[in-house]
């Protein structure tokens, strides 16, 4: 080999690992946002100590791109976990004919600390509590997902909400 072929072999590694970096620089930027929903969450009241609710905590936290909009939370209650993850990625007419599409959907509006808008920068987080009696037809059916809809998406964040009780922890 001359070295006008090594060369050419290293021109051609250098240039690989140069696109595969600007591949992973892609897509690690934009925006990114992390949630979780949390069920069985019990506020403790200070005036009244047997006074007891159960609560769905949703956290939004904010990770890294521009500043966004929560515009509002809902719940989503699918079949299985399969139902919903073939769903995001299925075509409308295999959604259809599968029924892929969540068995029961609502929002709550009156809930504990939920206030909409709420704009998110880089590094906040966002909770809201919603009490799980205005929810309780959606969570008796199959597995729960909480959906956080914001400005600069085309879709909702759709995040599992766990089961959590007092009584499977003690």
């Amino acid at each position: 080999m001359t070295p006008s072929d090594y060369a050419a072999w290293y021109a051609a590694v250098v240039a690989t690992a140069a696109l595969l970096w600007e591949i992973v620089r892609y897509f690690r930027e934009g925006l990114r946002l992390k949630a979780s929903a949390r069920a069985g969450m019990v506020m403790l009241h200070e005036g009244n100590p047997g006074h007891r609710k159960n609560h769905i905590l949703v956290s939004v936290k904010h990770l890294s791109g521009p500043p966004t909009t929560i515009g509002a939370i809902g719940f989503h209650s699918y079949r299985s976990v399969w139902h919903r993850r073939f769903e995001s990625i299925a075509p409308l007419w295999v959604r259809r004919r599968l029924k892929l599409y969540p068995t029961k959907s609502g929002i709550s509006f009156s809930s504990f600390n939920c206030q909409f808008p709420q704009r998110l920068e880089v590094g906040s987080e966002y909770t809201c509590n919603v009490e799980e009696a205005k929810i309780r037809e959606i969570m008796d059916e199959g597995v729960v997902y909480a959906a956080i809809s914001h400005t600069l998406g085309r879709r909702d964040i759709l995040t599992p909400v766990q089961r959590f009780s007092v009584e499977s922890a003690a």
